[in-house]
């Protein structure tokens, strides 16, 4: 093809042909090749003059992703802008004409697949998260008529539709814009940053929404917005967090949309939630917060995994069974300790496998693994006296505790993975008089806990539970974001992706 040629639409097609014919999977490529294969292998991008006005509007659509957290390298934006000039340049080849237009078309479809499902695979990133995103994409039907009348496809339709996913991607704009503000730059840049410019910073920061606080109330809403102690001072762990570059926190609230993408686009109307950094769990009902209360969740060597499931029913006066990992962690150098007596002081009774309860004394060391332990319902009972059962492979579940001295802490990372219920007896009866319509009252309540026998209360109206990872997200208004500590680590995971 010289320079002088017309682009030389059998050539394409030939090349298309060769590339897409025959392949008929849902994959990217296979939905790649569906949209040529439907417009006879045709380009959608070119034509036999040159570059179509499209692709002025691909590439501003493309790099609005940006504000989803999707950095604009994903999407070669700087190699399309190249290609371009290449291509008016009229010194192009056939080929060049090909990869041009197949990349604009995969580029599209891709920034689909990316807002659907995600631009990582969450098993590379997070060894625990077991949350599944349950979405079916195909665009085929909807690019192709796009697309053939030089279109560009609504991508909004692919977005997460959860309310928390807007809320970051306006407050990820309200920060890429203050990266790019002189006056808060040079107030950041300023060496010994006196407690005034400290000040000037935190208003620049949490503008214009809150320009109208008085100085208390501000600092407050900023230590709370980055679970500091609330001090209403302008004191160091403040003044610290003041002068992080902001890029780490945009870049926390990329990683945090990419978690959104990995789960379904929209919950049911009523679900519960715990976001497992914030130690709190919420009873929602569509954009409302119904019931919220905090949670103790897995310690830091026993992390509580990401994960849907539903309660289906309530146990009251629960048996509590010591799973492998508690008894190999703790039951076992108990016993190597103390013996008898750890048993004693854990009021954990033992059955041979066939049932048959044997002497505390019998057991030592070597023999533990041959036997099942058991703690009867009671006031020593790890789950307490209030289960709430979610099926799942993982045996993570929401229960009371004894343990109630860790609730008014603020790291609350304490449990072997399950989640601990600070307000168990709460939160059963609004589950039961408000979703089952089963009137019952408190003094109900304790008279059954009181007779220490197990009753279960099933639901007919089964809750869909979402234990989540994220460190930047929503509070109980589910309007205002906050930025968790990462509790776990798992940020760290992202590397260098979304700097």
């Amino acid at each position: 093809m010289n320079a002088s040629d017309k682009f030389d639409m059998e050539e394409f097609v030939q090349l298309a042909q060769q590339q897409f014919e025959g392949v008929k999977d849902s994959s990217l490529h296979g939905q790649l090749a569906q949209l040529y294969s439907q417009h006879d292998f045709h380009p959608f991008w070119v034509d036999e003059e040159g570059i179509l006005a499209s692709t002025t509007d691909l590439i501003s659509t493309l790099d609005s992703l940006q504000y989803d957290g999707i950095p604009s390298s994903h999407y070669h934006l700087d190699e399309l802008r190249t290609a371009i000039v290449q291509l008016q340049s009229k010194k192009a080849s056939l080929k060049q004409y090909y990869a041009f237009d197949t990349l604009c078309t995969h580029l599209i479809v891709r920034a689909a697949f990316d807002l659907q499902y995600g631009c990582l695979q969450p098993k590379n990133i997070d060894s625990s998260w077991f949350h599944p995103n349950d979405s079916n994409l195909y665009v085929v039907d909807d690019f192709f008529s796009l697309l053939n009348d030089g279109q560009i496809p609504d991508l909004n339709t692919y977005r997460s539709q959860l309310p928390f996913y807007t809320a970051l991607q306006k407050q990820l704009r309200s920060y890429k814009s203050l990266a790019a503000d002189s006056t808060y730059l040079k107030l950041v840049d300023t060496t010994h940053a006196s407690t005034d410019s400290a000040r000037k910073v935190l208003i620049r920061m949490l503008m214009p929404s809150t320009i109208a606080m008085e100085d208390s109330n501000l600092v407050s809403y900023f230590q709370y917005s980055f679970q500091l102690p609330v001090t209403k001072k302008i004191d160091e762990a403040t003044r610290k967090q003041l002068y992080k570059p902001i890029q780490q926190i945009i870049k926390k609230i990329a990683i945090n949309l990419e978690r959104l993408r990995w789960l379904p686009s929209i919950f049911d109307t009523s679900y519960a939630l715990v976001n497992v950094p914030a130690m709190e769990f919420y009873l929602c009902k569509q954009t409302t917060v119904d019931f919220e209360m905090r949670v103790v969740v897995g310690k830091r060597e026993r992390p509580t995994p990401s994960l849907a499931t539903r309660m289906t029913s309530i146990l009251f006066n629960p048996y509590w069974g010591v799973p492998p990992t508690i008894m190999k962690k703790d039951v076992l150098p108990g016993i190597t300790k103390s013996g008898e007596n750890y048993l004693i002081e854990k009021d954990l009774k033992v059955f041979t496998k066939t049932g048959k309860e044997i002497p505390r004394s019998i057991v030592t060391p070597k023999n533990y693994n041959n036997y099942i332990y058991r703690q009867d319902p009671g006031d020593l009972n790890s789950l307490g006296v209030i289960k709430f059962n979610m099926p799942n492979k993982y045996d993570i579940y929401l229960h009371d505790t004894p343990h109630k001295e860790d609730f008014p802490n603020r790291d609350r990372a304490r449990s072997s993975g399950c989640i601990r219920a600070h307000k168990p007896k709460e939160l059963a009866l609004f589950i039961l008089n408000n979703y089952e319509q089963n009137t019952i009252d408190l003094h109900k309540v304790d008279s059954i806990i009181a007779k220490r026998k197990s009753l279960i209360i099933s639901l007919k109206h089964k809750i869909p539970v979402h234990i989540v990872y994220f460190t930047s997200f929503m509070d109980s208004t589910l309007k205002e974001v906050r930025f968790l500590n990462d509790l776990y680590k798992r940020d760290t995971s992202f590397k260098n992706y979304f700097n």
